[in-house]
């Protein structure tokens, strides 16, 4: 028995969310690739012990979520791609796969994972994007923007920005990297930090959106960020459509990817 990895890409449009639910009926990403292993490895899903680096919420996409699961098939690294991306649905990609240690746990180990969640800034919504951005009309203050998103790197409290759900010990969170790149019509919000509260990305990007817009001061948005937070609006929170998870980081050498990571968009900047 040994442990495989993928790196997983899909559009979340018609998922609700990765992991799979008690309930029936609904098709989330879990369930698809844990339809295609029983079938490939001759395994019931239990014994795929099948576990990723995070859980997207039902329309969020993914440009490298990983996954692992347990295996006695000892096919190399394009076989499972083959054989994989043969049988899911064409909102599924394998990217990658790799051979990690048999005690890899691709949530534990992360040591950081990266989201970016895109604004279409138009008078009009465009429908060929509809499922990938979130439509933001009227004018924008970048500079505002800027300095109220890249305020956020560091070691905060992220209680005001976390919906009932979290299962973290704790609602502080070290942000590493935040910034703004403005692409034609798009703007697109990066954010890396060690881990996230549930939520939390699309209730910061939804409350920006106020600072962009003039309607709040940055100080206000950052003062959210305080334990006393009194007399200040509760965060708001963005659609899924717009969000992304675009990489996890693992310690060096722990993860070797067998084949360059690509979509059906083109190509992934997925980090280690």
């Amino acid at each position: 028995m040994s442990r495989v990895a993928l790196k997983v890409a899909y559009d979340g449009s018609a998922f609700a969310g990765f992991q799979r639910q008690a309930e029936g009926g609904c098709r989330t990403v879990q369930g698809v690739l844990e339809e295609v292993l029983v079938r490939l490895c001759g395994r019931a899903p239990s014994a795929l012990g099948l576990r990723a680096a995070g859980r997207t919420d039902a329309g969020v996409h993914a440009s490298a979520q990983v996954v692992a699961f347990d295996t006695d098939r000892a096919w190399d690294a394009s076989r499972w791609r083959r054989s994989l991306n043969g049988m899911l649905p064409d909102d599924v990609v394998v990217a990658a796969v790799a051979f990690p240690p048999d005690d890899f746990d691709p949530r534990r180990m992360a040591i950081s994972r990266a989201y970016a969640y895109r604004w279409l800034i138009a008078d009009a919504p465009d429908p060929r994007r509809r499922h990938a951005t979130w439509h933001v009309p009227g004018p924008m203050d970048r500079h505002a923007l800027g300095r109220a998103w890249s305020g956020l790197v560091g070691h905060h409290d992220f209680t005001a920005f976390c919906s009932t759900g979290s299962n973290l010990r704790s609602p502080w969170v070290t942000v590493h990297r935040a910034n703004v790149e403005f692409l034609g019509d798009e703007v697109i919000l990066r954010i890396q930090a060690v881990s996230f509260l549930y939520h939390m990305v699309r209730r910061l990007v939804g409350s920006v959106r106020h600072v962009a817009a003039g309607r709040s001061p940055v100080e206000d948005y950052l003062a959210l960020l305080d334990r006393d937070r009194k007399g200040l609006p509760p965060p708001v929170t963005a659609p899924p459509q717009g969000l992304c998870l675009d990489s996890v980081v693992y310690p060096r050498g722990l993860v070797s990817w067998e084949s360059p990571p690509t979509s059906p968009r083109g190509p992934i900047d997925a980090g280690t």
